[in-house]
């Protein structure tokens, strides 16, 4: 869902523990933004060498725990705080469950923010989100269907709920994802001193990806499950059964109020250059529009 895509924007933001030895993995990255600021993560491991902690820190600051993650067979569960307002406690748990190729069937999250006193936030806000996902023959993703309840309650007089729902396609030729179309359904319902109201309206999103420099799919895909929790919106999705990685990215976005009327359009175009190591992993990803998160991501391995 490209709402998700949205909240789960960086792949290239994480680092990590001791390896074992002879086995080559992603240890670390540095993403460095439009203002040269960076972000540091590092990925800890555990002995099959499974992600099991995500540790950040920008800049010079003191590195903590963002994410911590646990594995029960073939199910993986994140857990996170990912609200930054110490007045508002903020909890977000993803549960990924995995075929045996270790691809995501399904995808269910739970977020749940409670206000603190001094809080101007609303004093409650949880989303219930399932995303499911299929595959062609080859492993490529081919189609997700996606359903989001997010709540909102301020007080006994206004509180409002939303539900999502997605379907997108996705377009795979030669082993490359060529193109992907996302359509958004999304009514409001609102209640506000005594009065109920209906908003909303849908989203379609449009993405096109180029292979002009045949840069290849070549990176530590153990973990793409994990890691596809963060990619940026304009990547392809972490597989290892790609042929190439884009070097160029067009998106386009029509939002409709929920008369069908346009009241937005628009979209824009990333250009990526990669380079890889000795060992032919991807090394970095220089991305110079401004419209990005991040214009430098630096990936680090090791054993």
């Amino acid at each position: 869902m490209r709402i998700l895509a949205l909240l789960f924007i960086s792949l290239l933001t994480f680092s990590c523990k001791k390896s074992t030895e002879g086995v080559t993995r992603l240890l670390r990255t540095e993403s460095t933004d439009n203002y040269g600021n960076i972000l540091y993560t590092a990925f800890g491991y555990d002995n099959a060498n499974g992600i099991v902690s995500i540790i950040q820190n920008k800049n010079n600051a003191v590195p903590a725990v963002a994410v911590t993650i646990h594995y029960i067979g073939n199910e993986v569960i994140l857990l996170s705080h990912p609200d930054g307002d110490p007045s508002y406690n903020k909890t977000m748990e993803v549960h990924l469950l995995l075929d045996g190729s270790n691809r995501v069937l399904r995808r269910i999250e739970y977020t749940y923010g409670i206000a603190g006193i001094s809080s101007l936030k609303p004093a409650e806000t949880f989303r219930y989100d399932t995303l499911l996902c299929e595959y062609d023959a080859g492993g490529l993703l081919k189609s997700t269907r996606g359903s989001r309840y997010d709540s909102v309650y301020v007080d006994t007089s206004y509180n409002s709920a939303t539900h999502f729902i997605s379907a997108a396609s996705y377009t795979n030729d030669g082993g490359n994802l060529q193109a992907a179309i996302e359509n958004v359904v999304y009514p409001i319902v609102r209640r506000a001193n005594g009065i109920t109201s209906m908003s909303g309206g849908s989203s379609e999103y449009h993405t096109v990806f180029v292979y002009a420099k045949s840069y290849p799919n070549h990176a530590d895909f153990k973990n793409a499950a994990v890691l596809n929790e963060y990619k940026l919106y304009y990547e392809s999705p972490f597989n290892n059964n790609y042929k190439n990685m884009p070097d160029q990215v067009t998106t386009g976005t029509i939002d409709k109020d929920r008369n069908g009327v346009i009241i937005f359009s628009g979209g824009s175009t990333v250009d990526i250059d990669r380079t890889y190591n000795a060992e032919g992993l991807l090394s970095a990803a220089n991305v110079p529009s401004h419209n990005t998160p991040y214009k430098l991501i630096n990936y680090f391995y090791g054993r």
